[in-house]
């Protein structure tokens, strides 16, 4: 006999997290899920999908204006998740191409070339092209990030809204804190006498790991404050061909990254038993270049979808 107490489990589950959506999701949502639930009785997977969708729903909220989300605002939505996964890109091609410089150069620092290797006849071609990429891609990153956050701020002013400026101007100081903060505890190590501790390379994967997490909670914060306001037209268009640009550049430092890298993970001597860990470490930072290309890739032909409609729509 088919026991039908958990179906209206689940219901009651099902409408307790509608009950903890935002008001503006539920205002357009609300009924139609609930019909929904009604029709077709939730089961486990329901409720996973309600919980995962929960985080997103309080994200994504600015997205919805009254009842209808703008293609504007869903271009800007895919512009700002491309940035956020050219900026996790760049901390991994980082390391990897420090890593590759000290096994090819010997020289384990975070940045080894200047702005004359790019320009230097005599320079590998390789290292020309790794020393273009090091400085072409966190310029890219500010020059189409920065104008997001400027005109959320602008918005801000411009409405008086006090708070949604303060956050503003939170949002600008946040990764510079991120990196101030790290770089003066290196200082500190250095002037105290701890100079095999400096390269930012095997030897440092903590610290590593924990400034990821600070600046991933950093272009967290950036993220929201910028979709708490309107977007701005014209700069959310100029975003947008500095994201692609950005992200051939991301295709392209990947590439030339790897054919330096991938000959360095194998025949290099490491500490006994640390072979497999050092290989792993490695071919994780690769994953995580690979992902967010795919992100990034992704997030690019939504946005121009998007930016396809506006021009319908208009």
């Amino acid at each position: 006999m088919h026991d039908t107490s958990t179906p209206s489990l689940y219901q009651r589950w099902a409408c307790r997290l509608i009950g903890f959506y935002p008001a503006s999701w539920r205002e357009r949502y609300a009924d139609e899920m609930l019909q929904i639930l009604e029709d077709s009785p939730p089961s486990l997977k329901t409720i996973c999908d309600l919980s995962l969708n929960l985080f997103d729903a309080y994200t994504n909220q600015s997205l919805i204006q009254g009842r209808i989300p703008t293609m504007l605002q869903k271009l800007r939505a895919n512009e700002l998740a491309l940035y956020t996964s050219a900026i996790f890109f760049f901390i991994a091609w980082l390391v990897e191409q420090a890593h590759a410089n000290m096994i090819i150069n010997h020289r384990g620092v975070l940045f080894p070339y200047d702005l004359s290797t790019i320009l230097d006849p005599t320079s590998p071609i390789l290292s020309r092209f790794i020393a273009a990429s090091l400085y072409t891609l966190p310029i890219l990153i500010l020059l189409g990030g920065l104008p997001l956050l400027f005109a959320a701020g602008w918005r801000a002013l411009k409405g008086k809204n006090l708070r949604a400026l303060l956050l503003c101007l939170l949002a600008l100081v946040s990764p510079i804190l991120t990196v101030a903060i790290p770089v003066a505890f290196l200082f500190l190590l250095y002037r105290a006498g701890f100079k095999g501790s400096i390269p930012v390379l095997d030897s440092n994967w903590g610290i590593l790991t924990d400034f990821a997490i600070c600046i991933g909670l950093s272009v967290a914060f950036i993220v929201s404050t910028i979709k708490r306001m309107e977007p701005s037209r014209r700069i959310t268009h100029y975003a947008l061909y500095v994201a692609l640009g950005l992200t051939v550049v991301m295709l392209s430092s990947f590439v030339t990254l790897l054919i330096a890298a991938v000959p360095t993970l194998v025949g290099i001597s490491t500490a006994p038993g640390d072979e497999i860990a050092y290989t792993a470490r490695h071919l994780l930072l690769l994953l995580v270049m690979v992902v967010t290309i795919g992100i990034a890739i992704k997030s690019l032909i939504h946005a121009f979808q998007a930016r396809q409609s506006t021009q319908t729509a208009a």
